[in-house]
């Protein structure tokens, strides 16, 4: 069972950072973290990437504390605050894979199975299984378009995460990350040393396979408007890409 504390925090990359020994400072009675404690915990790991940067501005635009316009002034101070109480905030969707139960936060064996069904070979998934896996998941739990591109940037994360170069994960990994919120190895590594444009790669592969399992399922009015946020993403993040590494 899931830590007390832990339960609103469905995301299985913070529920490990925040289970591992080392561990940033967290405000646990308010559900709140510092933003440059997350960066710092990635800066401290293994390598040169710049992953913290993308994580910086994620906690802050979907996650941090306050509106949307002081949010996005946030961008700009040294120090600002979001809350690792996910569920309801800005970064919250609909369609979601329920590998964590809406409502108890605990892990979910069936959700994780329905889930993983989708691997080719029952082992790992790549960026086209992790797809078809989150276009079902939408389907199964009334997602829209929107939902969709969401689940692909949290799924291209995770590829990110513990995943090899092309975004391939070992099923193996996600039930160690999801289920008993431990590092699987090389992960550390791959959260210190990974870029941003990594991530950005795996994350649209994943949305394209989204759109083409929407299409193949009769459904091109869904396809047609997962492309579309698609190219909205990339400019969106134009700013931040503009900074990245190679």
């Amino acid at each position: 069972m899931v830590r007390p504390e832990l339960k609103e925090v469905h995301c299985p990359f913070v529920r490990t950072m925040l289970s591992a020994q080392d561990a940033p400072p967290w405000n646990q009675e308010a559900q709140e973290m510092e933003v440059g404690d997350l960066t710092g915990f990635v800066r401290a790991q293994p390598g040169d990437g710049d992953l913290d940067n993308l994580l910086r501005f994620f906690s802050i635009i979907n996650h941090g504390v306050g509106n949307k316009l002081v949010r996005s002034m946030n961008l700009f101070q040294p120090r600002s605050r979001f809350s690792t109480k996910l569920m309801g905030s800005d970064g919250d969707h609909g369609g979601g894979s329920h590998i964590y139960h809406p409502v108890s936060g605990e892990f979910d064996e069936r959700q994780f199975a329905t889930f993983t069904a989708f691997s080719s070979n029952g082992r790992v998934m790549g960026a086209g299984d992790l797809g078809n896996a989150v276009a079902g998941a939408n389907q199964r739990h009334g997602g829209t378009a929107y939902d969709a591109l969401q689940s692909a940037v949290e799924f291209g994360l995770l590829a990110t995460l513990i995943g090899d170069r092309r975004g391939a994960i070992r099923i193996a990994d996600m039930r160690l990350l999801f289920e008993r919120n431990e590092f699987p190895a090389g992960a550390r590594e791959n959260l210190g040393g990974r870029t941003t444009r990594h991530w950005l790669n795996v994350t649209l592969r994943i949305a394209d396979a989204v759109a083409a399992a929407a299409e193949k399922a009769g459904d091109g009015e869904k396809a047609a408007e997962i492309k579309r946020l698609k190219q909205g993403l990339k400019k969106f993040l134009a700013p931040l890409l503009a900074t990245a590494a190679l």
